[in-house]
């Protein structure tokens, strides 16, 4: 067994937290696609239903047979109102797509932070942050996870550089952290893999 897998251990501190393992660099935390399945699927509908309604105008008018002029005037004045909503129910679509394929990896070691993110397992994007650099650990209320009357609001981790010019003076370090107690909880296991115990809130 490789050195790497025999040190690595898995542990889960909050329920409602990412899947953390303990390895010879420092401390991993991912998570993993479908966090907020009913996010999703409510993205995924909106898009399917706005997509859904101006399709079928589409169809009811576009001509049977021969084309006359009142049939095609019609038809490009209901195209050119129904265009946003395909374009908006293309966008929603898309955007369930990634929250339900989406996965967030962050890797802590001393050295600072390296936030990867996965679409369908393939690399989409990947921010780094040095343990000098970092300002501030703080947890957000993340908009796109809220639904009307959950109980817990759901959190999502920043990390802040002290760069003003830094490309990435601002990388998600957290997400879909469903509530203040389970953001607060990962928090610090980070911190202290930071060695920035002491790091106060807002930096």
């Amino acid at each position: 067994m490789p050195a790497a897998l025999a040190c690595a251990r898995v542990t889960a501190p909050l329920p409602d937290g990412p899947r953390l393992t303990r390895t010879p660099r420092g401390l991993e935390l991912h998570y993993p696609p479908l966090r907020q399945p009913g996010t999703a699927l409510l993205l995924f509908l909106f898009g399917a239903l706005a997509i859904a309604i101006p399709a079928i105008g589409l169809g009811v008018l576009w001509p049977q047979g021969r084309p006359d002029a009142a049939s095609v005037v019609a038809l490009v004045l209901f195209g050119t109102f129904a265009a946003p909503f395909l374009l908006f129910g293309a966008l929603f679509t898309l955007l369930a797509l990634g929250l339900a394929a989406g996965s967030l990896t962050i890797e802590v070691t001393a050295r600072g932070l390296v936030a990867t993110r996965r679409l369908f397992g393939i690399v989409t994007s990947r921010r780094e942050l040095a343990r000098e650099d970092i300002a501030a650990l703080d947890a957000e209320p993340a908009a796109r996870y809220q639904r009307t009357g959950s109980a817990r609001p759901v959190y999502r981790l920043v990390a802040r550089s002290r760069a003003d010019d830094d490309r990435n003076r601002r990388v998600i370090a957290g997400d879909s952290l469903k509530g203040a107690d389970v953001a607060d909880a990962v928090r610090a296991v980070m911190l202290e893999q930071l060695d920035l115990r002491d790091l106060p809130h807002g930096g």
